[in-house]
């Protein structure tokens, strides 16, 4: 690690032996000064007053007030068990003796004016990659946020209908899309964006450390929305799948971490379990899962007040040999494209006959389920593996 000094003349080095070295000749020779700076990811000299040398290594942020000879921390790096600190990735100090730290983790840049002993945010920014000053100057390096597009070509393929984006100022994905009769499409997928065009207002907007979920309808055309609205809650959601009936109801499926993801009333699985599924003893190691939740949400054909939004998830996690299926994010899996459900399985609520599926409101629901097209033997590899429900 090593760096230039403002005056175009001072060369700094950190060396393999974790030693801050100097030299004012060019490399003939060098003084040695503080030791121990382990883990050294960064050097910046102070243009206003070159006592004040700045060092990023494996402590966080050290501030040295005498050219480098002894190293006090001014912003510790977040250790388990301890005060949380600032993930710094880079540092730069501007022609003012201003100190500037990037924490990509928090999408956020740091400056101080007083050599580190407070730190003031500056307005978020996504994707911040690193700092660097020049000429006096702080420039802070950038990706540029993904935004999502939708193309509609001919039925020749030759031709382009319509191209818009459907996005943000921050970093947005598209995961599904579905096209009714009129050849409307329906969008599904994520936003970081707290600017995603919506025609409603939600309850929880995106911002750039949570996502949220977003359907979008566009008219045939591709010149107006029907509808753009989130599925948003107090942590992440994204949405990955989308199919739309006869009718124009729009389904919606995807995954999220918030045990408060909105949910209606009277529906098949209104709240997360509390515990794993029993489960007979058998070759397969279980593990409790409970860091990200299945949903299926039906939407009317304008997009307004869900008709009903449900989990549909488990606590499983399952491993045998070297392949895996896991409850929580194996469900989502499963979830994944909504056209293909009915092809490939039906959930049968505890206690119910596969002929009477109309009492499963006022049922207990275990794990058990029926896939069509199987087997008997794989049936009852499956009845072990995921509980599930008739929606």
């Amino acid at each position: 690690m090593a760096t230039l000094a403002p005056n175009g003349n001072d060369l700094y080095v950190i060396d393999a032996n974790a030693t801050l070295l100097k030299s004012i000749d060019g490399g003939t020779t060098w003084q040695q000064l503080a030791q121990q700076l382990y883990q050294s990811t960064g050097i910046a000299i102070d243009p206003s007053n070159s006592a004040n040398i700045y060092v990023l290594d494996g402590a966080g942020v050290q501030r040295s007030a005498d050219g480098g000879v002894t190293f006090t921390t001014v912003a510790p790096a977040p250790r388990p068990g301890a005060t949380p600190g600032i993930r710094v990735q880079s540092i730069a100090v501007d022609s003012t003796g201003a100190l500037y730290l990037s924490a990509p983790a928090q999408n956020q840049i740091f400056v101080s004016a007083d050599g580190g002993a407070t730190l003031k945010p500056l307005p978020q920014l996504l994707h911040v990659l690193g700092l660097m000053a020049v000429g006096g100057k702080v420039f802070a390096g950038l990706t540029t946020p993904s935004v999502p597009f939708v193309v509609k070509l001919d039925p020749s393929a030759s031709k382009i209908l319509y191209s818009t984006f459907l996005g943000g100022t921050f970093s947005d994905g598209l995961n599904g899309i579905a096209v009714d009769a009129q050849g409307e499409a329906v969008l599904t997928g994520y936003t970081f964006s707290p600017d995603f065009p919506v025609t409603a207002t939600v309850a929880n907007p995106a911002s750039p450390g949570k996502n949220d979920g977003f359907v979008a309808k566009l008219r045939a055309d591709g010149t107006h929305l029907f509808f753009s609205t989130l599925l948003g809650a107090s942590k992440s959601v994204s949405s990955s799948g989308v199919a739309v009936d006869s009718s124009g109801a729009v389904y919606v499926t995807g995954q999220t971490s918030a045990p408060d993801f909105p949910i209606t009333p009277g529906v098949v699985q209104p709240a997360l379990p509390s515990a794993a599924c029993p489960r007979s003893q058998s070759n397969f190691s279980v593990t409790p899962n409970t860091g990200t939740y299945a949903f299926v949400t039906k939407l009317p054909p304008d997009g307004s007040a869900p008709a009903y939004s449900t989990f549909l998830t488990q606590v499983w996690k399952h491993r045998s040999g070297s392949g895996r299926r896991s409850g929580g994010r194996g469900d989502y899996r499963r979830l994944h494209h909504l056209t293909r459900l009915p092809n490939l399985f039906q959930y049968v609520p505890a206690g119910i006959s596969r002929t009477n599926k109309s009492a499963h409101s006022s049922q207990p629901l275990r794990c058990r389920v029926h896939y069509k097209g199987e087997s008997r033997r794989r049936q009852s590899d499956r009845k072990q593996l995921i509980w599930a429900a008739v929606i």
